[in-house]
């Protein structure tokens, strides 16, 4: 990691040795002079080095959300020109939640925020609120770059996702998908938060394992949730949104596919056997699942996908 320092280098001219006449005395002043001017270069120099310095990482500060479930966020802290406060937190379910917190300086060389003391801690809450907390480790090492209104977040520790993508909370990505979601349980709110007529799938055609947790809305799209002890699901429904725009998933994937699915053509993507993410349209609207994002191998089968489409009808 390297910092970033305004340097400033000045030249002195020495006046000339022995005796100088009375009248070539004015060269005495304009030495005098010269540490006034060297101090004030100086100052002149560090103020305008210093906003550049500061930019390095309050160009970072702000909040961010991950876009596929809308349950992550990244808060960045600027603390000084070169360094920043980072906390994550990603909620698995209402009781159990991963909440990181590490330290990361500006790499002048790849425009990121890098760190190497982040620890992880675990909580979870019983009915009673009482939180109970986990170190899963203290060194993890990663790093946070920019890439417009999105934050790509590199996590050494997870060795299944190449980086995660985070929008800032505030942004309204292209795609029309704004954060935040409006979430609760009753499918008639969501369709009148959304807009969007919605039939989940009915119960048989749920992958295995997976219960509904549950629905969120924006203008525009809605989402049913699913999960179970190590997996997750969300569909999603749009009149504004297609494809990965709609999912969210801005992973990289082995293996990008088709399939025919009665009369509908499915995008699939994922390691080529099992599927992270299917998007697939008719009409007006727009249709995408996605399954344990970025988890390429950890996905869903094409029966289930076909049982999953079958059951939205």
């Amino acid at each position: 990691m390297k910092k970033i320092f305004a340097i400033l280098s000045l030249a002195l001219l020495a006046g000339c040795a022995g005796q100088a006449p009375a009248q070539e005395a004015v060269s005495t002043p304009a030495a005098s002079e010269a540490p006034a001017e060297t101090a004030a270069a100086e100052t002149a120099s560090a103020e305008t080095a210093a906003p550049e310095a500061e930019d390095m990482t309050a160009q970072f500060e702000g909040t961010y959300v991950e876009p596929v479930a809308g349950r992550g966020t990244i808060a960045i802290t600027a603390v000084s020109g070169d360094t920043a406060d980072v906390v994550v937190d990603w909620p698995n379910s209402a009781a159990d939640r991963n909440h990181w917190e590490m330290t990361a300086s500006y790499d002048s060389e790849t425009g990121s925020l890098v760190y190497s003391d982040c620890t992880l801690t675990n909580q979870k809450f019983d009915s009673d609120g009482k939180e109970t907390d986990e170190t899963v480790y203290t060194d993890g090492t990663g790093s946070f770059k920019l890439d417009g209104s999105q934050l790509l977040w590199y996590d050494d520790q997870n060795e299944s996702v190449d980086m995660n993508v985070f929008v800032r909370a505030d942004a309204a990505p292209e795609a029309g998908i704004v954060n935040p979601w409006t979430y609760m349980e009753d499918l008639d709110e969501a369709v009148s938060v959304s807009g969007v007529e919605f039939n989940p799938p009915v119960e048989p055609a749920v992958p295995e394992g997976l219960n509904f947790w549950q629905y969120a809305a924006i203008p525009g799209t809605i989402q049913a949730m699913y999960e179970s002890v190590n997996d997750e699901m969300i569909i999603r429904k749009s009149t504004t949104a297609e494809g990965s725009d709609l999912s969210g998933d801005y992973n990289t994937y082995s293996k990008t596919w088709t399939v025919s699915i009665k009369g509908l053509e499915v995008t699939c993507r994922g390691d080529g056997t099992l599927i992270n993410e299917a998007t697939f349209g008719y009409g007006d609207s727009h249709f995408s699942i996605a399954y344990n994002t970025g988890m390429e191998g950890h996905g869903f089968t094409e029966s289930q996908l076909n049982s999953l489409v079958n059951g939205m009808q």
